[in-house]
């Protein structure tokens, strides 16, 4: 079946970002028509219109052209970090040839993703640019279980791809992601490439949101042997795989000469050298490492008991359920003051609820700020509510936060909420203060996936997960600001950001 496509203006294709690999991500399309099944990108699918299946639509970018392309001179610009911008469409529609033409001659260094051949096409410009780097990803050389996961080109024509820019100069990587434990075979691939390209990056398979369960229903049905690997992981958070799989990476580059590092994928080496393996498995974030310096990494049990100390037990959110659901809406960017304000002026059943018009709904929640789309959230959530409300007990957790990530509006932060407090189900709650927290802790990248991991080591209920949310966000609140107060910090003695910011 032929994509859904459409043409779509931007006011600029070019966005500043936090991705630490970059200064500026560049998009020419949103959605993505490979179709990979374990796409971390779907997400983008609840910023647009589209109700169709994510990897079945296209949305075409076009915008003004770059004023002053020079102001980007020297600045990392990543090209692709949530669509491929060599998406089949590409050689009729061009957009990503014209953005390299707008680009030409500023002083930008270029990185590229994709999973196509169709960049050689653009191949005498990309080499134009300082610096430029292309990558591929690629996880198989089994055609088999490519074609199950992704309808990109075959693996030999990304080799081939790679081999072309390599010999013409340009910096390539091999990115073997995502990692399907006991299916990549890393090893291999790395073997067809290190001739042909400058780095190698390691992925671990991500499983969240609406492509966990597609995954693991296809492990259920083509490798049933692997079933208890998988659970174990991306059930039970146990990282025992990841750890053994890293001794057997290091084993294997130190006797195929090739230099094996975590985090840094550094160009400055020359370019004929053999290519650096750069470890990106979530728990390297975790583990303890008896070279650091400064002060003890926390654990997650320690830090359940500093907060405790400092704040005390913390309230539960609401005992009846569809009063989560309404809030959880409510208080997306808006202070929780507002949030008691509406919820105080109504009648919080979901049948009082779900007998309002849209234009009553959003008028009561206007306080709240984004009314329009946080009534339309409301309403599919009461819904959903009023239709499961007798069976919700039945369902697994999984499946469960399968189904609320597919309501729209809903994302990962509001369904674990709503897991937690509404149904008491096991599913850890991460939100930016999370992530911040966790990170001026711990430095180094994180992604949700080793977050979870590493508060795996608390007891996997919900009142420990609710009781852990409350309490990072009274400690963000208090003290772990956007601007830290760090003087009096009750974690102070543990957090590599508050020597920081004492030096």
């Amino acid at each position: 079946m032929d994509p859904v496509i459409r043409h779509v203006d931007a006011r600029s294709v070019i966005t500043k970002t936090d991705l630490p690999v970059c200064d500026y991500a560049v998009n020419p399309y949103v959605g993505c028509t490979h179709g990979c099944r374990y796409c971390y990108a779907c997400f983008m699918k609840r910023f647009t219109d589209h109700p169709e299946p994510w990897g079945t639509f296209l949305d075409v970018k076009h915008w003004p052209p770059i004023r002053d392309p020079s102001r980007y001179a020297g600045k990392e610009l990543f090209i692709g970090s949530v669509t491929d911008p060599y998406l089949p469409e590409e050689a009729e529609f061009g957009r990503t040839r014209e953005l390299l033409e707008q680009l030409r001659g500023s002083g930008v260094k270029l990185s590229i993703a994709t999973k196509s051949d169709l960049v050689l096409r653009d191949l005498d410009l990309i080499r134009g640019f300082p610096d430029a780097r292309v990558s591929w990803s690629i996880n198989t050389l089994d055609e088999g279980f490519r074609e199950d996961m992704d309808r990109a080109v075959p693996i030999g024509k990304r080799l081939a791809a790679m081999k072309a820019f390599h010999d013409a100069g340009v910096r390539t990587t091999c990115f073997i992601s995502p990692i399907f434990p006991g299916i990549t075979d890393v090893e291999a691939i790395i073997e067809r490439a290190k001739d042909i390209c400058n780095l190698v990056w390691l992925e671990n398979l991500n499983l969240r949101g609406q492509f966990k369960s597609d995954i693991l229903g296809y492990i259920r049905e083509r490798r049933p042997d692997l079933v208890p690997l998988y659970d174990a992981i991306y059930s039970k958070g146990d990282r025992s795989y990841w750890r053994d799989f890293d001794v057997r990476m290091r084993e294997y580059t130190s006797r195929a000469g090739l230099d094996y590092v975590v985090n840094d994928d550094s160009l400055s080496r020359p370019f004929d050298s053999p290519p650096v393996v750069v470890n990106y498995f979530f728990h390297e974030q975790i583990r303890k490492s008896s070279n650091r310096r400064g002060p003890r990494m926390i654990t997650a049990e320690e830090l359940r008991d500093r907060l405790l100390d400092a704040y005390g037990e913390q309230g539960w959110w609401s005992d009846d359920p569809y009063t989560v659901i309404f809030q959880s809406v409510l208080v997306q960017n808006t202070a929780w003051g507002s949030v008691e304000r509406v919820s105080n002026s109504i009648d919080m059943s979901p049948e009082a609820v779900r007998s309002m018009t849209a234009s009553e709904l959003e008028d009561v929640i206007r306080p709240c700020g984004c009314a329009r789309s946080k009534a339309r959230t409301i309403g599919s959530l009461t819904q959903w509510f009023l239709d499961r409300r007798d069976s919700v007990d039945a369902i697994p957790t999984d499946l469960l936060r399968d189904e609320l990530l597919g309501i729209w509006g809903v994302g990962e932060e509001t369904a674990d909420v709503i897991l937690v407090y509404a149904f008491r189900r096991p599913s850890f709650i991460i939100d930016s203060y999370t992530r911040r927290l966790v990170g001026r802790l711990i430095p180094g990248p994180w992604d949700d996936m080793a977050i979870r991991a590493f508060f795996s080591a608390l007891p996997q209920d919900a009142e420990t997960y609710g009781m852990m949310h409350r309490l990072i966000l009274e400690h963000c609140i208090g003290f772990c600001r956007k601007e830290p107060r760090c003087g009096r910090c009750p974690l102070c003695g543990h957090c590599p950001s508050s020597q920081m910011q004492a030096s």
